[in-house]
């Protein structure tokens, strides 16, 4: 799936955008992917979403990937002054992906990765997975088509995920 053929890239997310707006939206309601967005209630969710996108905002780096010209997620990152790192405060894929299979989604974000540590010179990623709706399955995602990503059980109440960029297969 990802070539040296194919053109990658960041850029601003832009908040007002219709594409992201309907992919956040349509990725918080059904994967809800903090756990003040499990209520039953639709409209609850939606009040949550909101609250929680704001939250993202704050981060230092607020981009969208693309491959080519299409949108395939979107990274919420906060730099870390002090070591060559990148925390990611929130991922999320595009609604363009559903016509992708798994391990092509694991691709793409190994992808991206990848232009992040070139372009940021950054070594490393490091971030906490919040999810309580869903977690087996994302867990099993990562562990089956994103195995670089190093998960830490050793606190009880989060799983600390960090990827080093000498592990991302080329």
């Amino acid at each position: 799936m990802p070539d040296s053929d194919t053109s990658y890239q960041f850029c601003d997310i832009d908040f007002q955008d219709d594409v992201f707006l309907r992919d956040y939206q349509d990725y918080c309601i059904h994967s809800m992917p903090d756990k003040s967005m499990e209520s039953k209630s639709i409209s609850v969710r939606l009040k949550f979403l909101n609250l929680f996108l704001n939250k993202r905002k704050r981060s230092d780096l607020c981009l969208s990937f693309k491959k080519e010209s299409t949108v395939v997620g979107y990274f919420f990152l906060k730099k870390n002054p002090n070591l060559e790192s990148l925390y990611i405060d929130f991922v999320f894929p595009s609604r363009s992906l559903a016509r992708f299979s798994n391990k092509d989604r694991g691709e793409l974000f190994k992808a991206a990765l990848l232009n992040l540590c070139e372009t940021y010179k950054t070594k490393q990623f490091e971030g906490e997975i919040i999810r309580g709706a869903k977690l087996k399955g994302y867990i099993g995602f990562i562990k089956r088509y994103v195995k670089f990503v190093n998960l830490d059980y050793s606190d009880s109440k989060l799983i600390k995920a960090t990827i080093n960029k000498d592990d991302i297969p080329r």
